[in-house]
């Protein structure tokens, strides 16, 4: 029989899951905490990864998509930055 006390890892909560180009990649990052035999807390790591060519195919047309009924509801249009010396109407 083990002897658990609270510098024990037990559990693992994945907090939040998000998306991040890294080095001209796309990567999925994710924040997960670490719980002792209390449920404390103990730390929070990153893990992630690089997404396969049909993921990043994929994320893009969600991306497009997202965009696209974004512009239809707001009727915003994407910024884009103006040459030197030139200013937005």
């Amino acid at each position: 029989m083990a002897i658990l006390d609270e510098l024990t890892p037990r559990w693992y909560e994945v907090l939040r899951l998000g998306m991040q180009r890294r080095d001209g990649e796309i990567a999925a990052i994710y924040d997960v905490a670490i719980r002792n035999v209390l449920g404390q807390r103990m730390a929070i790591i990153n893990q992630g990864s690089a997404l396969t060519e049909q993921e990043r195919q994929a994320v893009a047309a969600i991306f497009q998509r997202d965009v696209a009924a974004f512009e239809a509801a707001t009727g915003l249009e994407k910024w884009i930055e103006p040459g030197p010396g030139l200013r937005p109407e």
